[in-house]
């Protein structure tokens, strides 16, 4: 009796081992994918309706409405310097620019800006250069002190399913500023270099509160209370602008702004 379980334990483990080794063929050279990707979507779309997790996070979006009231993008220094001072009035914990300052503009403006950027902790966004290097934050602005990067990695299906941890350029590394963001926020993580983090969307993107920049130069009081002691984003949601991306939560299809 006791061999034939033997027999049969035997002949159990080593088909698990079998099956788990073509698994992980399949997995490595990537035939799992179109099966793996949709569950996975899946499994966070059906988390994050059911976790109603609290957030520290909330979005200043120039949005159709905005640029109905200021004008076209992109919008004078001056105008940004002024939308951060409305946003300063509220005292955030943090202000995350999603927007490029790697070039001098008017003088006036630029002094406006680096006089708004003076009364807040702020991190400001970086990309890479087409010619190599980073497209860093004038130095009046903080230059590398101040940036993060704020690349997404796009998969072969066009969804957005995680981030570089860090990118480096010019022997210069940056922090994703998604991470740095979450570290304001009470996030206790460590970004460790080389990798890419997969968040797990506990809030769709969707649901983090928006404030129009309308509102807050017309001294709207609005959602303002969403502001105060708040890691607060800065950025674009008009339609037509380029940083939009899909991701595996939320509306299906339906690209959200990146900021």
């Amino acid at each position: 009796m006791r061999s034939t379980w033997e027999r049969i334990n035997r002949r159990d483990i080593g088909l698990a081992l079998v099956v788990t080794g073509i698994a992980g063929v399949l997995l490595l050279l990537g035939w799992l994918r179109p099966v793996e990707r949709p569950l996975s979507d899946l499994f966070l779309r059906t988390t994050s309706r059911l976790v109603s997790a609290s957030s520290p996070v909330s979005a200043v979006v120039i949005d159709d409405r905005a640029i109905e009231t200021v004008g076209p993008l992109p919008w004078a220094r001056a105008d940004i310097a002024s939308l951060v001072d409305r946003i300063a009035e509220h005292n955030p914990r943090v202000l995350i620019i999603d927007m490029l300052f790697s070039e001098q503009r008017d003088a006036e403006g630029d002094a406006a800006l680096e006089t708004a950027l003076a009364h807040l902790d702020t991190i400001l966004v970086a990309v890479l250069s087409p010619e190599g290097g980073w497209l860093l934050p004038i130095e009046r602005f903080g230059g590398s002190v101040v940036a993060a990067h704020g690349h997404a990695e796009t998969d072969t299906d066009g969804v957005v399913r995680s981030i570089a941890t860090t990118k480096q350029a010019g022997g210069l590394p940056l922090p994703a500023l998604a991470l740095v963001a979450a570290q304001h926020g009470g996030w206790g993580g460590p970004i460790a270099p080389g990798r890419r983090f997969f968040p797990d969307f506990k809030k769709a993107p969707e649901e983090i509160p928006r404030i129009s920049a309308a509102d807050l130069l017309a001294g709207s009081p609005g959602k303002t209370g969403l502001l105060a002691d708040r890691v607060v984003f800065l950025g674009y949601s008009a339609s037509g602008t380029t940083d939009q991306y899909l991701v595996p939560v939320g509306r299906r299809n339906h690209p959200i702004p990146g900021v």
